[in-house]
């Protein structure tokens, strides 16, 4: 099955890419014979179907990571498991926002070796099904001007930075997921929005 996704910082401009680059999309979403999936707000019966989805496909992956992982994550896990439950649902997809952001999330707020596994054997399980991800990329006073705009509309899910501190941190948690899709030979495009 092939999975494409997008991938970059909060604020890059991934979701800009989806709405202002259509005829861009239409050739990849053509070209590879895959669908379009954009994240939906709120909960829905198909969101707890692929969460749950999700989780099992994660158990038996690892079931002492996934264990280990539940405790450290909040909703993290959730978040991972829903966008999971959505790949193993389709025959082919293009998310907006996919199995790889949820794993740039589990690394930046994860605090143990569990973590760092669990990311592994996603990301090693993407390359060996031929899935690839289009990097979208900006510049730092852009990210930090959207990010800012975001939060002010809506504080509770945007994600704000905070601090210079805290955007650099975010960056370079990236750049460790970049080097991992690297390692494991996923095919990579880059985009600068």
């Amino acid at each position: 099955m092939k999975t494409i996704e997008l991938l970059g910082l909060p604020a890059a401009g991934k979701s800009y890419f989806v709405r202002n680059k259509k005829n861009e999309i239409k050739k990849i979403v053509d070209c590879y014979n895959v669908s379009l999936q954009l994240v939906e707000s709120g909960i829905s019966f198909k969101k707890i179907k692929n969460i749950s989805a999700g989780a099992l496909f994660l158990f038996f992956l690892n079931p002492c990571l996934f264990l280990g992982s539940f405790f450290f994550y909040d909703n993290k896990i959730l978040l991972l498991c829903e966008r999971i439950g959505r790949v193993k649902s389709s025959s082919g997809v293009f998310l907006d926002e996919g199995v790889v952001q949820a794993c740039w999330a589990l690394l930046l707020n994860g605090k143990s070796r569990s973590c760092r596994g669990l990311v592994l054997n996603l990301i090693k399980k993407l390359s060996n099904d031929g899935s690839f991800i289009i990097y979208v990329s900006s510049n730092k006073g852009l990210i930090f001007e959207r990010a800012q705009k975001r939060f002010k509309k809506n504080p509770k899910i945007s994600y704000s930075y905070q601090s210079v501190e805290n955007y650099t941190r975010s960056r370079d948690v990236m750049a460790c997921l970049l080097k991992i899709l690297r390692d494991f030979d996923m095919s990579l495009k880059y985009i600068r929005n």
